[in-house]
């Protein structure tokens, strides 16, 4: 089996019939992923960000793909749209490419979960990609929602695309969609956090993270992103053609509206977050005399509410139940963005409203302010950014966002200066504005190929720990896929906690014989640091250590993509997934993230690390060490520091242990221990991320049961016992943080809740 995990075995294809839809010569590809796509979707928003950069890119010469997922469509490379060569889904990506055993088997690790499958099609459909088209430079973009980019993100970080440029663009997460919406119950926690992790990481971690409004990346921000490297760069204008011909809804529609009605048009999705109550609300609220003048037209998809008081309605249902018959209203759902337009033009006049409470850089307004309506919007960063790209000021009314009042008095002033004609934005500027951008756009993805990481080969001095412990039969073979490396500048010391197994003591003796430059340190006691200290001393010869499990057996290429997987991402550690033993391959895939994820693993799977000398100089010894736990307690310590992780996406190593699944027991016992060390990590050292994490997941063991059952199931005991000692941790990162503003009220608020709630009083 272990044959199975070479270079070659990572190869990926395109079927010949698809290989042969490709051109035989292209110089530069644009790969765009998403979910969203106007023309293949009714929608705008990213939908129509999509379309207009497939559009600028395909002018400007490149070869545009699009690689649709959250679809069940199979498009096997054919295009519906002019500025598309191509079209792909998800879906179909194990019927077009040629996968080989190990892609299955990771495939089928990660079915379990919908993003990690997705993510993990889009590294193998990227991977065939540049197999295909091997002298073309390929950007790959990926919009942040779902963290679709996540797995070739983290491929190209360690060298395995070097020919691709990634980038990420900041459109609206799910950590900002669910507070927008005023969702705070999240279900199914766990899912929902690991999705934002991908997120937040494919961001942080590719070759360029843009974002179109200052408004979203503060944000993003405040959720203790890393947005250091984030680059301003706003959407494209989508130029509209608007055409006369009016449609059979367009003549109904006017059919029913009174030549002197006034048409109100709402144009969002009909939801909460868009502004939908506030309007209604503010509609019941104006003068009967300027209500009766107003047809009021929704435009937009139909959804279900989120509001805890309006779930159990659609918002159809919504609008009809509070606007009755007592006003002259409309809704036209369904309609793909450019016959929403269409619909907006074919009145004289309008006045359109954008409600949104908060937004990002929507779409809606940079279509809209080039339509000679007057504009109702709401006075978010996101309007204010978008509406000043277009230089649109005439005949624009700015509302307080949320406030019922605020929108009803403006709602009253534009239909008093209904006649007022205004000023729209010319062609010219918005052509202008495009090119300006679409030229930035390039300049950055051309900076990235040119100074991009040469592609250099090190052999740095790596020093590799093997613990042996009673019943680890398996050291000659261990030693015996090391010394076949292709990777020659490594030293081995195997670390005997097995003094007193006769066994064990014959298998050492035997690899001594065999393997003579190995060094061999005997230690009566795995915790003790008096007897560790030869091994320790030993270690200071490398920069480089690699803490591996004698049941493991490398592949001949492990170190060699290891080291440089981690110079490649520049990175304090370097790990991959294990191929275990079994007849059938079965792989499993990491899924790295958060504080709480090590609570209730205790990272018990991690058996292999390679990490640089300063993080193991630095880390925290924990009470009660053992030298064989060593590997995940430096995983451990790089997560809640939120240092950089290197993960190569192929196995490099079998493991051959016999039991791969922990009893209930001993993943108690680990999660026990991880707690204790990770408590242990000071205050300053931890990351903003992680610290805003462990604050939500107080929050939602307080007010989310539902939560809380969940995690009792999966861990086995009640979930406060599991953050007791985190509470404390709180408390003394509040206090580091803030003591400088001696704000220690809150400090006391704060401890007295905490203090409360673990010992099971009421707040």
């Amino acid at each position: 089996m272990i044959e199975s995990i070479g270079q070659e075995s990572i190869q990926v294809d395109f079927k010949t019939h698809i290989a042969k839809t490709f051109p035989s010569k292209v110089d530069k590809i644009a790969l765009l992923v998403s979910s969203e796509y106007e023309g293949y979707y009714k929608n705008g928003g990213i939908g129509t960000y999509y379309r207009a950069l497939s559009e600028q890119l395909f002018e400007d010469g490149w070869y545009v793909i699009l690689l649709l997922c959250a679809t069940e469509e199979h498009f096997q490379g054919k295009s519906k749209v002019p500025f598309l060569n191509q079209v792909f889904s998800v879906t179909e990506c194990e019927e077009i490419l040629s996968l080989q055993p190990i892609h299955r088997a990771i495939l089928d690790d990660a079915r379990s979960s919908y993003y990690e499958y997705q993510s993990f099609n889009i590294l193998f459909f990227t991977q065939a990609l540049v197999a295909c088209c091997a002298n073309a430079k390929v950007y790959i973009e990926f919009p942040e929602m779902c963290g679709f980019g996540y797995r070739t993100i983290q491929a190209k970080r360690v060298g395995l695309l070097p020919k691709c440029v990634t980038s990420v663009t900041l459109h609206s997460g799910h950590e900002w969609v669910y507070e927008a919406n005023e969702r705070f119950n999240v279900t199914y926690a766990h899912n929902f956090w690991q999705i934002c992790h991908y997120e937040q990481n494919s961001f942080e971690n590719a070759d360029l993270s843009f974002h179109p409004s200052n408004f979203i990346l503060s944000k993003v921000k405040s959720y203790g992103w890393n947005v250091s490297a984030a680059i301003r760069l706003p959407y494209f204008i989508p130029l509209i053609n608007l055409s006369c011909i009016e449609t059979p809804l367009i003549e109904s529609l006017k059919n029913r509206i009174a030549e002197n009605k006034i048409p109100i048009i709402f144009f969002a999705r009909l939801e909460e977050r868009k502004g939908l109550c506030t309007f209604i609300q503010a509609i019941k609220r104006l003068e009967s005399s300027s209500a009766n003048s107003c047809h009021f037209i929704f435009v937009g998809k139909i959804v279900q509410l989120n509001s805890h008081h309006l779930r159990h309605l659609d918002s159809d249902q919504y609008i009809r139940q509070e606007l009755t018959n007592t006003y002259s209203y409309d809704i036209c759902d369904g309609l793909f963005s450019e016959e929403a337009l269409n619909l907006i033009n074919s009145f004289n006049r309008a006045i359109v409203c954008l409600t949104s409470p908060q937004d990002n850089f929507p779409n809606s307004a940079l279509e809209v302010g080039q339509l000679p309506v007057s504009i109702v919007a709401a006075d978010t960063g996101g309007f204010r950014e978008t509406l000043g790209l277009l230089n649109r000021d005439s005949c624009v009314y700015w509302f307080q966002p949320q406030s019922v009042q605020s929108l009803t008095q403006v709602l009253s002033k534009s239909i008093e200066n209904y006649n007022e004609l205004p000023n729209v934005p010319k062609i010219d500027l918005l052509q202008d504005t495009n090119v300006s951008l679409l030229q930035k756009r390039i300049e950055y993805i051309d900076n990235k190929f040119e100074f991009g990481r040469k592609e250099t080969q090190t052999y740095p001095l790596v020093i590799v720990t093997i613990v042996v412990k009673d019943g680890d039969l398996n050291l000659l073979d261990c030693l015996g896929s090391l010394y076949a490396q292709v990777y020659q500048n490594f030293q081995v010391i195997v670390l005997d906690l097995a003094v007193e197994n006769e066994e064990t003591q014959k298998v050492l003796r035997n690899s001594q014989t065999k393997f003579p430059s190995i060094k061999v340190v005997h230690c009566s006691h795995a915790s003790d640091l008096t007897s560790l200290q030869e091994w320790i001393d030993l270690i200071q010869q490398s920069s480089w250590l690699l803490f591996w499990n004698a049941n493991n057996l490398s592949s001949v290429n492990m170190l060699d993509t290891l080291v440089n997987s981690a110079i490649s991402a520049d990175a304090l550690v370097s790990l991959c997934p294990a191929l275990v033993n079994s007849q059938n391959l079965l792989v499993q895939n990491m899924r790295l993230g958060y504080v709480s994820q090590l609570l209730t693993s205790g990272l018990s799977n991690v058996n292999m690390l390679l990490s640089t000398k300063l993080m193991f100089e630095h880390m925290n010894w924990p009470i009660g060490f053992e030298v064989g736990s060593l590997a995940k307690y430096l995983l451990a310590t790089v997560i809640t520091t939120g240092e950089k992780i290197a993960y190569f996406p192929y196995p490099l190593y079998l493991d051959i242990s016999k039991n791969t699944n922990l009893d209930k027991e001993v993943l108690l016992k680990d999660s026990f221990q991880m707690r204790q060390y990770i408590a242990s990590i000071e205050p300053l050292a931890w990351n903003e991320r992680q610290i805003y994490m462990l604050l939500s997941g107080l929050q939602q063991i307080e007010f989310q049961s539902g939560f809380v059952q969940s995690f009792k199931n999966l861990a086995g005991y009640d979930i406060k016992t599991l953050f007791n000692a985190l509470a404390w941790k709180v408390i003394r990162i509040i206090q580091s943080r803030i003591s400088k503003y001696e704000n220690m009220k809150l400090i006391s608020f704060v401890r007295i809740r905490l203090i409360k709630f673990f010992s099971g009083s009421k707040i």
